[in-house]
Formats: C-alpha cells, sequence, structure tokens
C-alpha cells in the first residue's frame, strides 16, 4: 500500500510538472511582450524629446569677424520710369576663420562694390520694401560677393542705412 501512495504521489508529481511547465511559459512570453511594448514605448518618447529640443535648439552661429565699412552705395532702381532710387551703406562681416581683415581686403574693394551695385540696381522699389526683402536681398549680396573672391571670406551683410525713394 505504501507503494501505491508513492507510484499515486508519483503520478501527481509528474501531472503537476506538466501542468506548471506550460503555465510558466505564459508569464514569461508575457512578460516578454510586456517588456518589448515599453521599450518601444520608451524609444519613441526619448526621439520625441530630443526632436522637440532639437527644434527649439539655436543654431550655431560663426565668432563675429571683423567687419568691413564700405562707402555709400546710390543707385537707380529698375522700376519702370526710373524715378526711383536707393541709398544704401553696407558692411561686410569678413570670416575669422580664415584670417580676412579689412586692410587684407582692400585691394579686392571694387571688385566687392561692383558685384553689389550690380545687385542693387537689378532690384524694385517694391522687392525692397518688406522686411523679407532686404533680407533676401543680404543674401544674394552675400553671395555674389563671395562668387566674385572666389571664397566665402563674407559671413554677413549688415545694413547701416537704407532708404528709397
Amino acid at each position: 500500500m505504501a507503494d501505491k501512495k508513492s507510484d499515486t504521489t508519483d503520478e501527481k508529481r509528474r501531472e503537476g510538472d506538466k501542468a506548471p511547465e506550460g503555465k510558466k511559459k505564459k508569464p514569461i512570453v508575457l512578460i516578454a511582450a510586456a517588456l518589448g511594448v515599453a521599450l518601444l514605448l520608451g524609444v519613441f518618447f526619448i526621439g520625441q524629446s530630443v526632436s522637440a529640443k532639437s527644434r527649439h535648439a539655436k543654431p550655431v552661429k560663426a565668432e563675429p569677424g571683423p567687419v568691413l565699412p564700405l562707402d555709400e552705395f546710390l543707385v537707380n532702381l529698375s522700376d519702370a520710369g526710373g524715378d526711383h532710387f536707393l541709398k544704401a551703406t553696407i558692411n561686410l562681416e569678413l570670416s575669422k576663420a580664415k584670417g580676412k581683415t579689412p586692410e587684407g581686403m582692400k585691394e579686392q574693394v571694387p571688385e566687392i562694390r561692383d558685384a553689389i551695385l550690380m545687385t542693387l540696381s537689378g532690384k524694385q522699389r517694391g522687392d525692397l520694401g518688406p522686411a523679407a526683402g532686404r533680407v533676401k536681398l543680404k543674401e544674394e549680396i552675400k553671395a555674389r560677393v563671395n562668387t566674385v573672391l572666389g571664397e566665402n571670406d563674407v559671413q554677413e551683410v549688415y545694413f547701416t542705412n537704407f532708404v528709397t525713394q
């Protein structure tokens, strides 16, 4: 009888071992799935916060360089009738990284002024009225002068006087 009890107990253990084994796999699978979902959500939200920070980050501006002041420009604008003109004083910020100085650029001032005059005289009064038009003009002057010089020597263009009539 003791043998029957031990046999019955052994059978129950074997059956008991089989049942929990299947039940043990379900919690492991659920835990693994939950961890996977948590990991994906974490990556998503971290990515969102990083991209939000990068949208609000200010662009890194190059260190200010020396400024080359230019004499006043007075040009007729290309409006129909030729009744309008532009009077502007422009300064060019040079590349400090390239070691450019106003004294070193003196010989190139005639080419620089010519490039600026050609850019200004091709404009109409309506192009220069809104602030966006003047910002665009600054970019055009910068690109044209850098093309004439053959290098990116000009970092920024500043209007210190700007009048249309």
